[in-house]
């Protein structure tokens, strides 16, 4: 993570890009492209199991729907809750990766708070990783005047104190670290608060991961997986998502045809 942020240095300053309005744009723009080439796409259902064969089916919320092939796209750890039946060998395959979850405190104040945008915590007595002052980089004008801050960790997905807490319960549980980097913190600054959490937020590169790094291709019949733990050995982000988006499909599509 460190070698390709580096790389967005030059004379000393860094360079930083960001999508105003946030990514959902980008989604946006992207599925309208879709449907003006006569993709269906269907948003807000839920995927209630995948059946493998020659023309694998998916079970939703709102029907079942027949495919010529089926592309996983979600973490490799969450493929036993969809597919019922997976071979010895693919559910060793399956177990053998482990994500980073991330719980994430978004909260909106009456003011700036701090210097800097970007700030990375080392100090073990400081309940979060990371606290950005998003305001530092946008305007606040882009969020009618108030000043943006989230504060994210990444852990084990069973930590003890990050499970099952409500945003109210996660701002007084960063508040003493919140006040160690910012003296001049208040609660009554806050106007809104959110939580979000992640069981399965990014992939964890361990030891030997070369060797069990998911092919595309192979695990079932008519279901294929594209997700972000192929992105190894870079670390995750969107442009190496489509990077591997695009690889699979030169990849399996070419060798299909």
């Amino acid at each position: 993570r460190i070698h390709p942020r580096a790389q967005s240095r030059e004379k000393g300053s860094e360079n930083l890009g960001y999508l105003r309005g946030s990514f959902q744009l980008f989604v946006d723009r992207l599925v309208e492209g879709l449907r003006k080439k006569g993709v269906k796409v269907h948003a807000g259902l839920s995927v209630l199991e995948i059946r493998e064969g020659v023309k694998p089916e998916v079970v939703t919320s709102e029907g079942t729907y027949a495919f010529d092939r089926v592309v996983w796209t979600a973490p490799t750890e969450s493929i036993p809750l969809q597919l019922r039946t997976i071979s010895g060998g693919v559910r060793k395959l399956v177990e053998s990766h482990h994500s980073m979850a991330v719980t994430c405190l978004v909260v909106g104040l009456n003011r700036p708070l701090g210097s800097y945008y970007w700030t990375n915590n080392t100090d073990s007595s400081v309940r979060f990783g990371v606290a950005i002052e998003h305001t530092k980089f946008v305007p606040a004008a882009d969020y009618d005047g108030r000043n943006i801050l989230y504060f994210a960790n990444y852990h084990r997905p069973d930590h003890p104190d990050l499970q099952n807490i409500s945003s109210r319960e996660l701002l007084a549980y960063y508040t003493p670290s919140i006040k160690k980097l910012y003296p001049q913190f208040s609660e009554k600054d806050v106007s809104f608060r959110l939580r979000f959490h992640d069981k399965f937020s990014s992939p964890l590169y361990d030891m030997h991961y070369l060797e069990k790094k998911p092919p595309y291709s192979g695990w079932f019949e008519g279901i294929d997986i594209c997700n972000m733990s192929q992105v190894y050995p870079e670390d995750r982000n969107m442009n190496h998502c489509i990077r591997n988006a695009r690889t699979y499909v030169r990849e399996v599509f070419a060798s299909s045809r």
